[in-house]
């Protein structure tokens, strides 16, 4: 053991600024408040039973006596089919973190589905706007020269134009859905200019 002579004659000799003291006393009870060791924590993760090659985790959690018994109900305790609650409640878990993997998933793309989606029909609304415009233009222009037309044919008599309106009318309203060679003519030409267009 070094004495402090000896300390203080190997510190002249040695150009160290500093030398070690080996003879330090053991560690002491004191009279504080604190203790001396640290406590023994609680072990962060509970002990491991079974299989060390099951890639399962244990989790935890609490929930009211109304989910509890609807748990309980579900995994048929008492019943020959009953299914253990660590079995049952693990599945709940992993559906759950899978359905909100999906919505998040659904979240990221729904806005690509929506400009997809738009692109479409803008392309559909330009194919057909101008095809929908000149029906519109030429059969109000039609409708209007054939009651002129009709009007004058019959001397101004105004009750038998109003029976024929009706009467075209009702016929219309049938002839709508009606399919004819005709209708799926033209049907037919629409769709093969469209192809040809795409």
């Amino acid at each position: 053991m070094n004495t402090p002579v000896e300390l203080f004659l190997q510190k002249k000799e040695s150009s160290a600024p500093f030398w070690q003291d080996k003879g330090t006393p053991g560690r002491t009870d004191t009279a504080s408040h604190e203790a001396s060791y640290p406590p023994k924590m609680a072990q962060s993760t509970p002990k491991h039973h079974g299989s060390q090659k099951r890639q399962l985790h244990e989790v935890s959690g609490c929930v009211t006596d109304a989910v509890f018994q609807q748990l309980e109900t579900l995994r048929h305790v008492g019943r020959p089919n009953e299914e253990s609650r660590s079995s049952y409640v693990g599945k709940f878990v992993t559906q759950g973190v899978q359905r909100n993997a999906d919505l998040s998933y659904l979240s990221m793309i729904e806005p690509a589905i929506e400009r997809v989606l738009d692109r479409k029909f803008n392309r559909f609304e330009n194919r057909f706007i101008a095809i929908i415009t000149r029906l519109a233009y030429q059969i109000g222009q039609v409708l209007y020269l054939l009651l002129n037309y009709l009007f004058l044919s019959f001397n101004n008599d105004e009750k038998t134009l109003r029976d024929i309106e009706t009467e075209s009318e009702k016929s219309a309203r049938k002839n709508i859905t009606r399919r004819t060679p005709q209708l799926d003519e033209v049907t037919g030409r629409l769709k093969q200019a469209m192809e040809e267009a795409n």
